[in-house]
């Protein structure tokens, strides 16, 4: 890996995306791994704990793109949150069932430098919310928008099943694939994900039904199926 400097960015900080940028290449390679395994091709966001980037791998024949998201390491404050995303989606990709990991993103490498730390993964394209901004006047299909629905939920449904809580369930978490599988729905942004435990049946702890219950509130939003969702009450 050529290790990445935080990148000066024209675009807006914080949770929001940011426009493209020529990204900035140290010259010290990490020590988990050989020097200049990932080549840095730009920027894709920049938020409060890190950055996206879409990277290559240097001397990849295919030239398969990757998604690549830091966590920056500032003194001896522990972030946790990228770690928990490696350990979730290592999870859902351990499962023997094609089945129930095809909406979640590959797991490609992982590792650290002195200064953040890294997950490479699988790219994807727009979330629903930058699809929901672009295409705010269209009308769905009813037939797109009960794929919509579907695919979300399964996800959804996909995760508990390996004992884990999103907590952070929004369009912005939500996001089509590229090329032959534009037609999927991949869930992502697992870092505020926990396990749950028989305390969340008691409603001690957030538990399966606080994602079921965001999720309910994301459908409408988005505008999927708005004369069948218009007339349900959700509280």
């Amino acid at each position: 890996l050529a290790p990445i400097c935080r990148a000066r960015t024209d675009g807006r900080h914080g949770g929001s995306w940011a426009r493209e940028t020529t990204p900035r290449v140290c010259s010290r390679a990490p020590p988990t791994t050989a020097p200049h395994t990932w080549r840095v091709i730009k920027l894709l966001g920049s938020g409060g704990f890190g950055d996206v980037y879409k990277v290559a791998k240097v001397n990849d024949p295919d030239k398969t793109e990757s998604a690549m998201k830091t966590e920056m390491v500032v003194g001896n404050r522990q972030m946790l949150r990228l770690k928990i995303e490696v350990l979730v989606l290592m999870k859902c990709h351990e499962q023997t069932d094609p089945a129930r990991k095809g909406h979640f993103v590959a797991f490609v490498d992982r590792g650290k430098t002195d200064k953040f730390k890294f997950l490479v993964m699988g790219l994807v394209g727009p979330s629903l919310e930058d699809i929901r901004r672009k295409d705010l006047l269209k009308n769905y299909s009813k037939a797109t928008a009960m794929t919509c629905c579907i695919q979300t939920l399964t996800a959804l449904r996909d995760l508990h099943g390996i004992g884990y809580i999103h907590r952070d369930i929004k369009p912005q978490n939500y996001a089509i694939g590229l090329g032959e599988k534009e037609s999927t729905i991949y869930m992502l942004d697992f870092g505020i994900a926990r396990k749950y435990t028989v305390a969340c049946h008691k409603q001690i702890e957030q538990g399966c039904k606080d994602d079921l219950e965001c999720w309910l509130y994301m459908v409408p939003l988005q505008k999927f199926l708005h004369t069948s969702f218009s007339s349900i009450n959700l509280t």
